[in-house]
């Protein structure tokens, strides 16, 4: 199978709790079983500089957000058989000091999510399913069934204590 992980963290290029671990150990496993595994991530500061054996994927595309443009650039890592990792460069949004408990949350993980999709629609061949994580990740679900194809959806809450709740006002900007 052709399975898209879609998580905020990947051990051990993003981690603040126990969702980095479990992604990482996750598409291992799912790969070692002979499927074909991607996950997508952002490229938060510091990764580049920490893996130099990143590579640009050659993607680049653009995302609407409420009124604003924003590029995203894909970089791309495969650090096994059946595995790769797409990163989603995106300055602006993720060259934070910290993952989580910026002011503009919502609009980054809009953001994050829009973009993930715009991928798996770029996907070739295209992915069977799309197994996101988490609240940052949680517009992939109904994005994607807005999209034709025939897609599997799984969506694990790891963490109910974190929901990612944002005034109604941010809706505006899916």
């Amino acid at each position: 199978m052709n399975i898209l992980q879609v998580s905020s963290e990947v051990f051990p290029y993003s981690k603040t709790g126990g969702l980095g671990d479990v992604i990482a150990s996750l598409a291992k496993a799912q790969a070692e079983t002979g499927h074909h595994v991607t996950i997508a991530t952002p490229l938060y500061k510091g990764i580049h500089e920490k893996f130099k054996y990143l590579e640009p994927s050659g993607i680049e595309f653009s995302i609407v957000i409420g009124r604003k443009e924003k590029t995203a650039k894909i970089w791309q890592l495969k650090p096994s058989k059946n595995l790769t990792i797409l990163f989603l460069d995106q300055s602006d949004f993720f060259e934070r000091n910290s993952i989580y408990g910026q002011e503009d949350d919502a609009e980054r993980f809009i953001f994050f999510s829009k973009a993930v999709v715009q991928l798996a629609s770029l996907s070739s061949p295209s992915f069977e399913i799309v197994h996101a994580h988490d609240w940052p990740s949680a517009l992939v679900m109904p994005l994607l069934s807005i999209h034709p194809g025939n897609i599997k959806k799984i969506f694990t809450v790891h963490n109910a204590a974190y929901q990612g709740r944002f005034s109604g006002d941010k809706f505006e900007l899916t």
